[in-house]
């Protein structure tokens, strides 16, 4: 289970880090020295899981001192893709607003005030940091350790990470042709009577979930669909959950609904003769 963790949730944050850079993402915001601690924190929570996998412990205590490192991790995911997209949004306005001169056409929200954001997420990220501080200081009472050979494996494999993610020729500044191809897919194979599915697949750490709001946000997008629909998948699937935060999205209200067939009849209602673009994350 361990080594299931370090393949699916603390490798794909520290590759988005190695990818992009502690330093790249901090500097975006003035974020530097969060950043570089965040990284420093999960690269020794690596460490003890290389502990864990060596050792081939597998009682209640580790277990549960691994799962949840697993929620702590999955948040700093969650917030390191944020600060990649909302960067990511700024930088194609303003090249918008060259392109077009016309500055004074977009305007800024509170919601994506810089200051506002920068605040918000430089609390979150402190957070964070402290939660995996706090959670490897609980690893020694289990017998858990972070030792010299421990950090030595980390790094090896962070340098593997390195080069293979600098084989990929994929450059975060470089995705707009990505989001026009995207977008010819969803328009082209649009049918009144017929359902597309488009799959954004790879290895984690790459911005799927980046990539897939760029497309969600973008203005084609809006003005082909009658409903902009986000869910996010939970772990583990939930069936139920899914429709339920998709009904949700899609009329603000919650179903009441218990039965799987009673809220697909109530969504079939809901979507008929509209078109709908659907994003599960």
């Amino acid at each position: 289970m361990a080594e299931f963790l370090w393949t699916f949730a603390i490798q794909g944050v520290l590759k988005t880090i190695v990818k992009y850079g502690a330093e790249q993402i901090g500097a975006a915001w003035g974020l530097e020295k969060e950043a570089s601690q965040l990284k420093k924190q999960l690269q020794s929570a690596a460490a003890i899981l290389a502990d864990i996998n060596r050792k081939n412990l597998h009682h209640d205590s580790v277990r549960l001192w691994v799962e949840d490192l697993q929620q702590i991790v999955y948040e700093a995911d969650d917030l390191l893709d944020e600060l990649i997209y909302e960067d990511l949004r700024r930088q194609t306005v303003e090249q918008t607003r060259k392109l077009r001169k016309v500055r004074d056409s977009i305007s800024i929200s509170p919601s994506t005030n810089p200051f506002l954001f920068r605040c918000k997420k430089a609390k979150k990220l402190k957070n964070i940091t402290q939660a995996l501080y706090k959670h490897y200081c609980a690893a020694s009472p289990l017998g858990l350790v972070s030792n010299e050979s421990n950090t030595i494996g980390t790094e090896a494999a962070l340098k593997q990470i390195r080069e293979a993610t600098s084989m990929l020729n994929f450059q975060v500044g470089g995705r707009e042709a990505e989001v026009l191809e995207i977008l010819k897919l969803v328009i082209d194979s649009s049918d009144e009577h017929h359902m597309s599915v488009i799959s954004i697949v790879g290895m984690g750490g790459l911005g799927k979930t980046t990539l897939a709001k760029m497309v969600f946000n973008h203005e084609d997008i809006k003005g082909h669909s009658d409903q902009m629909i986000w869910v996010c998948v939970s772990k583990p699937f939930n069936v139920m959950k899914i429709l339920e935060e998709i009904f949700q999205s899609m009329t603000d209200t919650c179903s009441g609904l218990k039965s799987k067939e009673a809220l697909l009849r109530r969504l079939q209602t809901e979507m008929q003769d509209k078109k709908h673009f659907l994003v599960r994350a």
